[in-house]
């Protein structure tokens, strides 16, 4: 298990808890192609601009049948819109007003598709954090 992230304050968290921690980019991953059985994409997505070359690094680093477990809030979903602006009064100085890319099911569901990714199941987390599992095709 390797934990990624641009930032350091979050790898040295995730260190502190005993993780292998890499500073890097989902741009372009500093891992080789079909390194993973699993990737667990995570409260990032939605953090950066729309952009189809995310997915593709995503699917290059994963092993064929590989499994990625994908979540982001859900903007479709009243309970995330209501949870987001109760979080952004209570903590103005926190990171939701850093959400610039609004997913839904559907276009997750087809931003998987597009990059070969098969859908599994979708679940949700409190009623507006969209976790998708999904298989590389």
């Amino acid at each position: 298990m390797v934990g990624l992230d641009v930032s350091l304050q979050k790898l040295r968290f995730m260190k502190s808890k005993g993780c292998l921690t890499l500073r890097g980019s989902v741009y372009t991953l500093p891992f080789p192609d079909g390194a993973f059985d699993e990737v667990i994409f995570s409260q990032v997505i939605e953090h950066i601009p729309v952009k189809m070359q995310i997915m593709s690094e995503v699917r290059r680093v994963m092993k064929p049948g590989g499994r990625l477990i994908i979540g982001t809030p859900d903007y479709d979903r009243i309970v995330w819109v209501i949870l987001e602006e109760f979080y952004n009064a209570l903590r103005p100085e926190a990171y939701a007003h850093e959400h610039i890319s609004h997913y839904t099911l559907g276009s997750m569901r087809k931003l998987l598709a597009d990059n070969g990714f098969r859908h599994v199941r979708s679940r949700y987390v409190a009623g507006g954090e969209l976790v998708q599992l999904a298989i590389k095709s």
